[in-house]
């Protein structure tokens, strides 16, 4: 499966830029906007058995979204990069990451 890292367990988070090393022996997208690999990633996530998805990552001022597979498996009706949707759970997480990273920091 590929999935982009955006943390090294010995370091810490990544920095926007900075090359990644790839621990897991997953996809690692080494410029966070290069679009051809944002694609090949999001790709390989349906490849491996995600009927669909879509992303948006951003890096200061410069934003990507892609998208891969379908969004309604029974009609077939295809993922596109402008959906949006309810985030949910996921991002209680998120914001524990950015807290705790923020608190480190301090």
């Amino acid at each position: 499966m590929a999935i982009p890292k955006y943390a090294d367990p010995d370091r810490g988070p990544y920095q926007s830029g900075e090359q990644q090393t790839d621990h897991e022996k997953i996809h690692i997208v080494k410029n966070p906007l290069d679009a051809a690999e944002l694609q090949t990633a999001l790709d390989n996530v349906h490849r491996a058995g995600m009927p669909g998805m879509f992303a948006e990552v951003r890096d200061s001022d410069q934003v990507w979204r892609g998208a891969a597979g379908v969004a309604d498996v029974s009609t077939g009706r295809p993922v596109t990069p402008d959906m949006r949707h309810r985030v949910g759970s996921i991002s209680k997480t998120f914001t524990a990451a950015a807290v705790r990273e923020r608190s480190d920091r301090a």
